[in-house]
């Protein structure tokens, strides 16, 4: 491992997608050929709405990150959400950087909007009824909406806190990232919540 600036750039042989250029070759990204290599993902923990177009290689990470979000649910709402609202696969150079490949381009990042909490009829009266926690809502929330900002920023923060989920990390402190949390699994680890 080496360390540019603030960018940390891992060995090669850690991740199949780490070899990978993501300059923009002179004739346009091959979009046909990136995604015939992908898969469909729906989920395994928490299903993925709408299920994730992503390479091979990123399904594990989406896994792991499953099992955080079930876990902190739990911990915070007795419940794990029904759902994670999300988009992964568009074929595109990175938006600030036209000359960079995205790595939703290459199926490996994905972008969580929101989690869907379905109705419970199970649970106490007061935890009954569905509810979403929206990134671009309740990141900052206050009042009876805190326990919903507290959840995202825990997340946040165990997401920071590992290395085995995700690389690049980006949330509403970025203002093109203000309604959705980018996690991706690029050769660079980088952390902007």
């Amino acid at each position: 491992m080496r360390t540019l600036g603030l960018l940390t750039v891992l060995a090669v042989a850690e991740y199949p997608l780490d070899p990978l250029p993501r300059d923009v070759p002179a004739e346009g990204i091959d979009c046909a050929a990136i995604e015939a290599g992908l898969v469909t993902y729906e989920g395994s923990a928490i299903r993925l709405r709408p299920p994730a177009r992503v390479h091979p290689a990123f399904v594990h990470h989406l896994a792991r990150f499953e099992r955080m979000v079930d876990t902190l649910a739990r911990e915070t709402y007795g419940r794990p959400p029904s759902a994670i609202r999300n988009g992964t696969f568009r074929c595109r150079p990175m938006k600030r950087n036209e000359r960079r490949i995205s790595e939703h381009a290459l199926g490996n990042a994905i972008d969580v909007v929101a989690f869907e909490f379905a109705r419970d009829p199970s649970a106490a009266p007061e935890r009954r009824r569905a509810f979403s926690v929206r990134i671009d809502r309740h990141w900052s929330a206050t009042g009876d909406d805190a326990v919903h900002a507290c959840f995202l920023r825990t997340l946040a923060k165990r997401l920071a806190g590992r290395s085995d989920v995700f690389r690049g990390m980006i949330g509403p402190s970025d203002p093109d990232h203000h309604d959705h949390l980018h996690l991706d699994m690029g050769p660079w680890r980088f952390e902007r919540f």
